[in-house]
């Protein structure tokens, strides 16, 4: 038995009922409280970002199948990396684009955007709002952005253009206990690589909407010098396709 096991063994001897079972609760409760802080932050690394699998899921209307129609199983998608959170400014980590698939055969990009529930409250602060908006609330304008420049082959300007497009329809919508999630279709999307300098999404609050001043914050979804990546269809989109045949089959 070396020392420091008969050291405690001494102490809990001089010790009465009352206060050992008093370090034993503390000790106890120490090592629950460990458990628990060990068990949210591995919950938070691997769980707290799920997507859920409806967000993922291509959206499907006249103009994403009739462009599946045409080309099959060889309707062009993709996706090109970006950064996909707002990082600087008054509005870091207010919004993320978790996803943005252009479907060019469609003229159509989707884009899912993703916010946690304390951007909610930020917004409440920020616009001097009564009460935090609900999570089921609409409280984003966003739309899709095309920077252009007129004159491409003359490269002493630095005139841009933009061109707003607006979303089709209202998003998709679904949350998980941290996150909102917002898919948002964008239809009439069509570059020339040679003179598009980017596509971005833009974020305005629903309540201050003033396309003259500066967006709460903007994420660029594709740069025409940087590579892309092709994106498959996966069964579920496949299954939304065919859903959305089977709808329009018994509505005629």
């Amino acid at each position: 038995m070396d020392y420091e096991q008969e050291y405690e063994e001494y102490t809990q001897q001089q010790m009465g009922p009352g206060r050992r079972a008093l370090r034993k609760t503390l000790w106890w409760i120490a090592r629950i409280l460990v458990f628990g802080i060990t068990a949210l932050v591995f919950w938070r690394v691997l769980f707290s970002g799920h997507i859920p699998a409806a967000m993922k899921t291509l959206i499907v209307n006249d103009n994403t199948y009739g462009a599946y129609l045409q080309e099959g199983e060889k309707l062009t998608m993709y996706t090109q990396p970006q950064e996909q959170v707002i990082m600087d400014g008054a509005s870091a980590g207010y919004f993320w684009v978790c996803q943005a698939v252009f479907v060019p055969e469609a003229d159509q990009v989707q884009v899912l955007v993703r916010y946690n529930n304390s951007t909610l409250a930020r917004l409440a602060e920020d616009f001097e709002l009564d009460e935090v908006p609900g999570r089921g609330d609409t409280v984003l304008d966003v739309t899709l952005v095309i920077t252009v420049d007129p004159d491409p082959t003359n490269k002493t300007t630095t005139d841009r253009q933009k061109i707003r497009i607006q979303p089709t329809g209202d998003p998709l919508e679904d949350s998980t206990l941290m996150y909102n999630y917002r898919k948002y279709v964008f239809d009439g999307v069509t570059f020339d690589p040679a003179s598009t300098i980017n596509l971005s999404v833009e974020f305005y609050y629903e309540g201050y909407v003033d396309y003259d001043d500066h967006p709460l914050g903007a994420l660029v979804i594709y740069e025409p010098q940087y590579e892309t990546e092709p994106y498959a269809l996966t069964a579920r989109d496949k299954k939304a396709i065919k859903q959305y045949a089977r709808a329009n089959e018994t509505a005629k």
